[in-house]
């Protein structure tokens, strides 16, 4: 058996290696028109294996621009769409994660936010329905995670602390 590491890396680890090998078998055929029929029966084939893509509108210029890609752009085709090289396509900036400093981070940084919220309510009746509303909702994400054995002062510890640690930072 092949090791992975010892095999020709893949170019497009989407489709796998077994398309990677389809591309290098087709790119040596001699005949063009047989290399031809052989990248267009690959197409079929792509589209055929990926049915939720079918609709589509760019899905042939996508597939097109792929077997270019894993050919190094080697192969003297008469490709039905204009080939535009992988390195010309903008790639999505990348988002950057949120960092938030959660005291109690299995209960989130929403439930932080409630804390916060509850605290700038107006009556004491009010901020009080708040918290005990607060709390359910801490149970309900603790039952979640099958922590069934925690009794109420925890949770309501809990909420002491968070409302504690957002006094402190403001």
């Amino acid at each position: 058996m092949d090791n992975s590491e010892q095999q020709t890396p893949i170019k497009l680890g989407e489709y796998g290696r077994i398309f990677q090998q389809l591309c290098d078998v087709g790119s040596q055929i001699e005949n063009p028109e047989e290399q031809q029929h052989f990248f267009e029966q690959l197409v079929q084939l792509m589209t055929r294996l990926n049915p939720s893509v079918k609709n589509d509108e760019n899905l042939q210029q996508k597939l097109w621009n792929h077997i270019a890609f894993a050919t190094d752009y080697k192969l003297n085709l008469n490709y039905p769409v204009e080939i535009i090289p992988l390195s010309n396509i903008q790639q999505p900036e990348i988002v950057a994660y949120a960092q938030h400093n959660i005291r109690l981070r299995h209960y989130g940084h929403i439930m932080a936010q409630f804390v916060q919220a509850s605290q700038t309510s107006a009556g004491d009746e009010e901020k009080e329905a708040l918290k005990q509303a607060i709390i359910n909702k801490m149970k309900k994400l603790q039952a979640g995670n099958k922590q069934n054995n925690i009794d109420i002062t925890q949770f309501e510890h809990d909420y002491a602390a968070l409302e504690q640690a957002l006094n402190q930072e403001s």
